[in-house]
């Protein structure tokens, strides 16, 4: 969503016009114009339950991975991501 690589952006764009991949608009969060109605957005809402039941969570990141931004591989919002107005408060 928030990706600085536009390669894998345009490769994104490519494959979800192309193979009508409902994951792949899932994964992107492109399955609804409400955020709150997304497909990933209602399972990290409902599945509550899962988290606990993991005993260790390790994040690890670099800032020269092309593929996933620094922020999104910590799990972290990131301050471009907390400026835009749509999807930034979700």
């Amino acid at each position: 969503m928030y990706n600085s690589n536009k390669l894998i952006e345009g490769g994104l764009w490519v494959l979800k016009r192309w193979r009508k991949s409902e994951c792949l608009h899932q994964l992107t969060m492109a399955d609804s114009d409400i955020p709150e109605e997304c497909y990933l957005y209602r399972l990290a809402k409902e599945s509550g339950q899962i988290l606990p039941r993991f005993h260790h969570v390790v994040l690890a990141s670099s800032c020269q991975d092309q593929y996933a931004g620094f922020d999104s591989a910590r799990i972290e919002v990131s301050d471009k991501a907390r400026q835009e107005p749509t999807m930034g408060s979700v």
